[in-house]
């Protein structure tokens, strides 16, 4: 067991040319792949994408974790938006809506777009919808 440690392997990390590493200094890829949060990117076919998704997701770590605040303020939107769903669909039956189901992940992504745009020299957002037959 011990000598599997000592086993090279060839590895492409955090958007790095590729290079050959002991198991024992699997620490940036435990990091990465060995959290509570999955990410499936290798089925993208296109190379360059592919290795982008993979160095934003290995160097995701880096970044630390959000500040308590922070979660806090994501955490009241997504109860919020969860209870106005419950609050529509208890309020108007039968009526055409749109669920969140799947999509609550938009929400905080949505509104650090909005928050961090102007910063970066957005002037506007505009969000469309299709419907099934488009």
């Amino acid at each position: 067991m011990a000598d599997d440690l000592e086993r090279t392997f060839e590895v492409t990390l955090g958007g790095q040319a590729t290079r050959r590493l002991p198991l024992r200094d699997r620490g940036l890829a435990q990091q990465s792949y060995c959290g509570a949060i999955g990410v499936e990117y290798l089925h993208i076919e296109q190379r360059e994408p592919r290795e982008w998704v993979g160095a934003a997701v290995e160097s995701a770590h880096q970044r630390g974790r959000l500040p308590p605040e922070r979660r806090r303020e994501i955490l009241q939107a997504l109860t919020d938006a969860e209870l106005f769903e419950k609050f529509t669909h208890s309020r108007y039956p039968g009526q055409k809506r749109f669920s969140l189901e799947g999509g609550e992940t938009l929400i905080p992504a949505l509104q650090a777009v909005v928050e961090l745009g102007p910063t970066l020299g957005v002037h506007e957002v505009v969000l469309g919808m299709r419907t099934a037959g488009d």
